[in-house]
C-alpha cells in the first residue's frame, strides 16, 4: 500500500473516492495522518517544517480518537493511497473541525465539501447541535471553502512574538 498522496491521478477520480473512518488503532494511518496534518501549513506559511515530536504527539491523539466515540477522523481513500482527511472533535454541544486535507490533484473536486458533509452526518448522530472551526489568517482557501459551506467568520485571534 502507498501512502504517497501524488499518486492520485487526477480529480477525475473524485468519484472513485471512498470515505471511511480511520482503522481504530492503526498505527500506519495514525502516523500518515499526523505527518499530513502538521505538514500542512508549510502550504501557507513559507519555511514551515514540522516537528517530529509533534507529529508524533499527534499520532497518539489520533490513535486514541479511532477508538473512542468523542472524535473522528474521517479518511478519503483512493486506490489504498489517502487523498484526504478530516478530523472532527467535540466540545459540549458543538463538533470542532480540526482539521481537513484533501491532495492537492483532488482539491476544487468537491472531496472537501464532501468530507465535511460526512462529519456534519456524524455530529448530527451524536446529537450535537452546531459546527465549528478556526482558520489561519493566511489559509484563503480554506476560509473560502467554509463561508461556501454555511460557516460564518466569528472571532479572530491574534498573536504577537515577544522574542
Amino acid at each position: 500500500m502507498t501512502n504517497t498522496p501524488s499518486h492520485i491521478p487526477n480529480r477525475a477520480k473524485q468519484n472513485q473516492v471512498a470515505v471511511r473512518p480511520m482503522k481504530p488503532g492503526c498505527t500506519t494511518e495514525a502516523r500518515r495522518l499526523a505527518e499530513i496534518h502538521e505538514s500542512a501549513p508549510a502550504q501557507w506559511i513559507p519555511g514551515y517544517v514540522a516537528p517530529p515530536e509533534l507529529v508524533r504527539r499527534r499520532e497518539e491523539e489520533f490513535l486514541a480518537a479511532s477508538q473512542a466515540d468523542k472524535a473522528t477522523l474521517l479518511v478519503a481513500e483512493f486506490d489504498e493511497t489517502i487523498a484526504g482527511f478530516h478530523w472532527v472533535d467535540t466540545e459540549g454541544h458543538a463538533a470542532h473541525i480540526k482539521s481537513l486535507w484533501v491532495q492537492e490533484s483532488l482539491r476544487k473536486s468537491g472531496l472537501a465539501a464532501q468530507l465535511k458533509r460526512a462529519g456534519e452526518e456524524w455530529a448530527r448522530f451524536r446529537g450535537l447541535k452546531e459546527m465549528m472551526t478556526s482558520v489561519h489568517f493566511s489559509n484563503q482557501r480554506m476560509l473560502e471553502i467554509n463561508i461556501a459551506n454555511g460557516f460564518r467568520p466569528g472571532f479572530v485571534q491574534m498573536t504577537k512574538s515577544l522574542s
